[in-house]
Parts: structure tokens; C-alpha cells; sequence
């Protein structure tokens, strides 16, 4: 009686298992490009940021070598390997911010290139503070 019952229940679980196995693969099929475009984006983001950072430095350099604050961010671009201010990730140009007194802000507006927003759209900001 044992063996006569051992192909069943050996069936059934090869058919649940291959069932299983097939739930698997179409969650990771569905799932898989939203989680990669998560990521995606948070690389942007990241990029973004270092980018911001390294220009940041730049200016901070430009003000240290003429004792000022460039007029635009083309005064820094020989810092740079190609001699270009990077884009930001999406595209788009970053943006420099003089603020009274010295200081000044990097500014990338995310992915939607408009300012404000929430997530990856939100603006992303590298400042610099006034000089003592």
C-alpha cells in the first residue's frame, strides 16, 4: 500500500512544486523592471550628488585661487577632465546659486528638471557657506 501511494503523493509534489516554481518566475518577471528603475534612479541620485559635491569643491578652489566667487559655473570648467561642467544625471544643467554674503548653492532639480517635487523628482542641493 506504501508504494502505491508514493507516485501520488510524489506527483503532487512535483506538481505543486513546478506550480510554485512558475508563481516564482512571473513575480520576478513583474517585479524585476520596477525594482531595476528603483535603482536606476537611485544612482542618478547619487551621481547627482557627487557631482554637485565636485563642483561645489571647484568653486570653493576658484574663490580660494582669485578671492571671489565665479560670475557662472563656465569660470570653473578647466578644473574639469574635459573642461565642461558635468550635466546632471538627467540631462540637464546644474544650477549655481550665489547667496548674499558669500554663500552659494549647487542645485540639481531632480528628474523631472523642475523645482521642488517629491522622490526622485525632489531637487537635490550642495552648498557652499560664506567665507570667514
Amino acid at each position: 500500500m506504501e508504494s502505491s501511494r508514493s507516485p501520488s503523493l510524489l506527483h503532487r509534489f512535483l506538481r505543486n512544486a513546478a506550480a510554485a516554481f512558475c508563481i516564482f518566475l512571473l513575480s520576478k518577471a513583474l517585479c524585476s523592471p520596477f525594482v531595476h528603475i528603483r535603482k536606476s534612479e537611485e544612482a542618478k541620485q547619487a551621481k547627482a550628488i557627487h557631482d554637485s559635491t565636485e563642483i561645489m569643491k571647484a568653486v570653493k578652489l576658484y574663490r580660494l585661487v582669485h578671492g571671489r566667487l565665479p560670475v557662472s559655473l563656465e569660470a570653473i570648467a578647466d578644473q574639469f577632465d574635459d573642461e565642461t561642467i558635468p550635466e546632471d544625471p538627467w540631462g540637464k544643467p546644474y544650477r549655481y546659486v550665489v547667496k548674499a554674503g558669500g554663500a552659494f548653492h549647487i542645485v540639481c532639480l531632480g528628474a523631472d528638471g523642475k523645482p521642488g517635487g517629491e522622490g526622485f523628482d525632489r531637487d537635490l542641493c550642495c552648498g557652499g557657506k560664506r567665507r570667514r
